[in-house]
This record gives structure tokens, C-alpha cells and sequence, in this order.
């Protein structure tokens, strides 16, 4: 693997786009605020892309989180990363929002337990807890958080 990869990421209020060779960002910027998704989202794959000196079509292909999140944010970092890779001939995976954001936190605390929590919105909170090395991904719980469980508050729901 030695082009980089485009990665976009609607599924909560901070959508955001990086690029470079996994595991290291080259580039990435985001913007805060769900009304800001639809309007800002290819300006940030541009403000992403020119500063590295990336074209799309030097890109190995694109990564989208896919989520749980914001249904709007989820469809808009879709229609983007299709588009793109449509016009650009590149190959679109999908990632669980929840997953890429805690591979962020293995990287530094090796094979252990991570959990990610995200404030879904409307009272809910979607949380996981994966155990993730250099060769696989363990799931070891995921799905909505309980109105009474300790993530509603570390997402500041309570």
C-alpha cells in the first residue's frame, strides 16, 4: 500500500476528511456543526487534498465512516464519496464510525479493550468496545447505550 487513501467521516457533528498512507494522516481538516456537512464537505476534501499534493486519481481509494451517526451526516458523506470515486475510477470501503474511531486510541494502547461512544442525538448514545491489533478487529459489545449507563454522561447526556 504505498498511495494514500481519502477518508471522510459525516456521521457526527464534526465531519472531517484526512488523506494520507494508513496509519499516517498526511492532511485532515474538519468543520463543527451538522448544517455545515453538505456545505463544506468538498471544500474540506480540497483543503485536504491540495496541501499534500494529492490529485484523486493519485489516491489508492477512499474510506467512509458509515456510522452509527447523524442519518443526514451519513448521507452526505456518501453522496461525496461516491461522487468522487465514481468520477475518479477509485475503489469506496466502509468502516463503523465507532471502530475507526477507537483504532485511533489502540494505536497508542496496543490490544486491549477500547471503547468509542458517540452522542447519536435525541437522548441516545451508540456506543462499542472493540479489542483491535495489527492483524484483527474483536467486537466485544455494541449497539445503544442505556438510559442509566456511564457513557450518557462521558457523552454529556446526563
Amino acid at each position: 500500500m504505498d498511495r494514500p487513501w481519502l477518508a471522510i467521516e459525516t456521521a457526527t457533528d464534526l465531519a472531517s476528511v484526512a488523506v494520507g498512507i494508513p496509519p499516517l494522516a498526511q492532511g485532515a481538516a474538519f468543520v463543527q456543526g451538522a448544517r455545515q456537512h453538505a456545505a463544506q464537505i468538498v471544500s474540506l476534501v480540497d483543503r485536504v487534498l491540495a496541501p499534500a499534493g494529492v490529485r484523486p486519481e493519485d489516491l489508492e481509494g477512499i474510506v467512509l465512516g458509515d456510522g452509527p451517526g447523524s442519518f443526514t451526516g451519513l448521507r452526505i458523506g456518501w453522496a461525496a464519496a461516491k461522487g468522487l470515486a465514481q468520477e475518479s475510477g477509485l475503489s469506496l470501503r466502509a468502516v463503523p464510525s465507532l471502530m475507526a474511531a477507537a483504532a485511533g486510541a489502540a494505536r497508542v494502547l496496543g490490544a486491549v479493550p477500547v471503547a468509542a461512544c458517540f452522542d447519536a442525538l435525541r437522548g441516545q448514545v451508540y456506543g462499542a468496545v472493540y479489542v483491535i491489533d495489527a492483524h484483527a478487529v474483536e467486537t466485544v459489545m455494541t449497539g445503544p447505550v442505556a438510559p442509566s449507563h456511564p457513557a450518557r454522561r462521558w457523552a454529556g447526556l446526563s
